[in-house]
């Protein structure tokens, strides 16, 4: 994102812009790329990415985000997720309603069969553009599955070619199997919310 989408600026001196904008306006969500040598290899094993031979561990480009900077994506899919419920259903979701959901890079390959899984089991898909902008391609598009007579809604989204977002708005009525396996919020809840808790995966009534 950094690129803003556009591989005209896979350059140094645009990169390094567009990153030190980032580091004076939100200093504390800028990746951590002073990372040990133990914490590069157990990203690159949560990832199922293998160095490459004859590579040094310090040469490969490993970051890890922040608190501030996942709150930030979570909050990113909270709104997401109510955006597209309602573009493509017409209705607002309920303050008692939850939403689900999970973040992870394209170059993933622990996450990539979940990724997968969504894409071939979701019926519609959607390519956003805007007149206005310069197409690079995929800016934005998602799929997603709508089951009206439970009022379930689930989507997976791509951004770019680097972040996906998924996630799904649940009925309150709905009891959800535990443990849950990614984080989840009632639709009041507060964005800085860690999404874990277990209390929202019984039945919820509007405060």
């Amino acid at each position: 994102m950094a690129l803003d989408f556009n591989p005209e600026n896979l350059d140094a001196a645009s990169f390094g812009s567009r990153a030190q904008g980032i580091c004076n306006n939100y200093p504390d969500a800028f990746p951590d790329k002073n990372l040990s040598a133990n914490q590069i290899r157990r990203k690159l094993k949560s990832m199922g990415i293998k160095r490459p031979a004859g590579q040094l561990l310090k040469d490969l480009g490993v970051v890890t985000a922040p608190k501030s900077t996942r709150t930030a994506v979570f909050v990113a899919l909270r709104k997401l997720a109510c955006a597209l419920y309602f573009k493509e259903t017409g209705r607002i979701l309920t303050p008692a309603h939850r939403i689900a959901g999970m973040w992870q890079q394209i170059q993933d390959a622990q996450r990539a069969p979940i990724a997968n899984y969504l894409n071939d089991l979701l019926p519609e898909y959607r390519n956003i553009k805007r007149s206005n902008m310069r197409n690079y391609g995929k800016r934005f598009c998602y799929k997603f599955g709508y089951m009206s007579e439970d009022d379930f809604f689930i989507f997976t989204s791509q951004i770019g070619e680097g972040l996906m977002l998924s996630g799904m708005a649940i009925p309150p009525e709905m009891t959800l199997p535990s443990p849950m396996v990614m984080p989840i919020w009632r639709v009041d809840d507060p964005w800085d919310s860690s999404g874990e808790d277990l209390s929202l995966l019984l039945p919820q009534v509007s405060s």
